[in-house]
């Protein structure tokens, strides 16, 4: 749900005040399911990836944003020194912790820590785009990557029902396991 809502906020057209509403409700949104993921995560023993790490960060980098839409909102009180660490910024700490963090132990063998990093060295230092293209980028690079690895390494996945159970999957449709 965290991931949909942020796709809503993508799709928000951002030059029009009720389109910085929609995104900014979006993006609201989408940080309220990944606490809620958060508070799931503390419960539960996870790997890496699916530790309390991951949504905190994404709900770091979704206030970070909410910050930055409500400061350009047209009449808004919020100042541009706000209290939200960059969009840009977080983002760096997000690739970095996929790639030599805790979460590079879970992802070494994946391409997509390699790709973002050559993507990341390609470009300069200095972003020249506002950060709502930081995340259509970002978002962009991630589904590239994601394609790459749909292509080739897709891992083995087992069949329960086959194994267990009276039906088995034959050629994406149910069929009887005699």
């Amino acid at each position: 749900m965290g991931a949909l809502d942020s796709q809503i906020a993508l799709s928000c057209d951002l030059t029009t005040v009720q389109g910085q509403r929609m995104a900014i409700d979006a993006l609201n949104d989408a940080s309220h399911w990944f606490l809620i993921l958060m508070r799931e995560a503390e419960k539960v023993s996870a790997t890496t990836d699916l530790s309390i790490s991951c949504p905190q960060m994404l709900r770091e980098i979704l206030s970070a944003q909410i910050a930055d839409l409500q400061c350009n909102f047209p009449g808004s009180t919020y100042n541009s020194f706000s209290a939200a660490p960059p969009v840009a910024m977080l983002y760096q700490k997000a690739l970095f912790l996929s790639t030599f963090g805790p979460l590079a132990e879970n992802l070494a063998k994946s391409s997509i820590p390699r790709y973002l990093l050559s993507k990341l060295k390609s470009k300069t230092s200095h972003f020249k785009f506002p950060c709502i293209d930081i995340t259509q980028n970002f978002l962009r690079g991630y589904c590239e990557a994601e394609s790459l690895l749909r292509e080739g390494c897709l891992p083995p996945c087992l069949d329960l029902l086959s194994e267990a159970g009276p039906v088995m999957i034959m050629d994406g449709n149910l069929a009887a396991n005699l």
